[in-house]
């Protein structure tokens, strides 16, 4: 008899274990990614054609100041995947370009290029699936990049780096990013990752407005745990990678300076791109 409920009692925390944690309050918050060919150049501009046929990612929600009312700003992500990695393409719309705050700084200076520092956009993902875990990665509108690891649900290591790719624009329309994160890049198991947690999170510095695809109340703990779902994976590698690369403290041009003039369809005008 006792060992009857050492069974029943491992079956049922095997199987507590398995249910995803705030179910009900992820509904509808998953993304179909799908497989492209393509391979992109990281510009900040949805010039490539690949872009205009993916599912897009606009139900933003504010975190802060007034948790769980709609976003002030509309934020559009396109997401796709090749056998290399994965790519992001970002739409920040702002009909007050001219007060998207710039912020030159050091890679993973969250005081001086992010947090109140700047507008700024972040990717979160779950890749093992564990809602322990994971790997997030944020660009400000200057192109400064920040990543770090995910651990114990809530916990962030900014000394984790990997070598990935980011670039910004700042138009007429609001601002751009595009972003390419080498599957060498993350930790999952290739026998079983169709599925990855997935959050974003969008600062507006002038209204000091944090905007998420998936929010919770302030009171509610943990990171990973609460993230939306990725679904669409398929044979997948994570081969790890050794790179080595040059440091700059400062690492972009006047270039952001400027604001790049597009048509009516957000592509870039001919001729003369810029405008004051």
């Amino acid at each position: 008899m006792m060992k009857k409920y050492n069974i029943l009692f491992l079956f049922f925390t095997t199987a507590l274990i398995g249910l995803e944690p705030f179910a009900s309050q992820k509904i509808n918050k998953e993304y179909t990614i799908l497989k492209k060919d393509n391979m992109i150049s990281i510009d900040g501009l949805m010039v490539e054609e690949v872009w205009g046929d993916l599912e897009i990612i606009n139900d933003f929600t504010q975190d802060y100041p007034d948790n769980g009312a709609p976003a002030s700003l509309e934020t559009d992500i396109r997401i796709f995947y090749n056998d290399k990695g994965v790519y992001i393409y970002a739409r920040m719309y702002d009909d007050m370009p001219d007060q998207i705050q710039q912020r030159l700084s050091r890679r993973d200076d969250l005081d001086n290029g992010f947090l109140d520092s700047s507008d700024w956009i972040m990717f979160q993902f779950d890749s093992r699936h564990d809602h322990q875990t994971g790997y997030l990665f944020a660009v400000n509108c200057s192109g400064i990049k920040a990543d770090a690891a995910l651990f114990g649900d809530e916990d962030i290591d900014l000394n984790h780096n990997s070598l990935w790719y980011a670039e910004t624009k700042i138009d007429q329309l609001g601002w751009t990013a595009e972003l390419f994160l080498p599957f060498s890049s993350f930790r999952f198991d290739v026998d079983n990752s169709s599925t990855w947690g997935f959050n974003a999170k969008r600062y507006i510095y002038r209204l000091d407005e944090t905007n998420e695809w998936v929010v919770f109340s302030p009171e509610v703990n943990g990171r990973s745990s609460k993230f939306g779902h990725i679904n669409g994976f398929v044979d997948i590698k994570n081969n790890r990678e050794i790179y080595f690369t040059p440091y700059l403290g400062i690492e972009q041009s006047l270039e952001k300076n400027q604001y790049l003039a597009l048509d009516d369809y957000g592509y870039p005008n001919d001729g003369d791109n810029f405008i004051d």
